[in-house]
């Protein structure tokens, strides 16, 4: 563990406040010791990792870019032209302020769903707007949709009675 703790310290894969994931857990770095790597997890949780644990498997230092990609799933109801929807989408992605323009916005037509027809809106954003971007492209692509009046569908299930 001690060897552990020394290559952390000179390699550094991670310094203080990146969010990593390491020995299966995620959480901003706190304090890296000799010993052991201290973590806050997402929701307040103190994780004290062995450095050993840490060093012992792949680690992932999610912020260390300063920029991350944000996924928005978006489903529209059969019928809604694709293009118009494609289109309405990508604009709404373009207008949330905290949205980085470089990468560019994109959205993917990804499937036919049970339900729905299904968009994924690819965008970039800061590190530390990455929770809330989701949020507010979601909220834009919901107005975006609403506006035009494109039915966003919820799951249904189609009972039919035998006679």
């Amino acid at each position: 563990t001690f060897a552990s703790g020394v290559m952390l310290l000179f390699f550094r894969p991670f310094t203080l406040d990146d969010v990593v994931e390491a020995a299966g857990v995620v959480g901003k770095v706190t304090d890296i010791g000799i010993f052991f790597t201290t973590l806050k997890t997402p929701d307040n949780q103190k994780l004290i990792v062995p450095n050993s644990a840490v060093t012992g498997g792949t680690i992932t230092n999610i912020t260390g870019q300063g920029t991350r990609r944000a996924e928005v799933m978006v489903g529209a109801a059969y019928g809604a032209d694709v293009d118009q929807v494609s289109a309405l989408l990508l604009e709404a992605a373009k207008s949330v302020d905290l949205v980085l323009q470089d990468p560019e916005p994109a959205v993917a037509f990804v499937d036919l769903g049970a339900s729905s027809i299904d968009f994924k809106i690819l965008v970039w954003a800061e590190s530390a707007n990455w929770v809330a971007v989701q949020g507010l492209v979601r909220r834009a692509a919901y107005n975006a949709l609403n506006k035009a009046e494109i039915d966003i569908p919820y799951a249904q299930i189609v009972v039919h009675q035998a006679v």
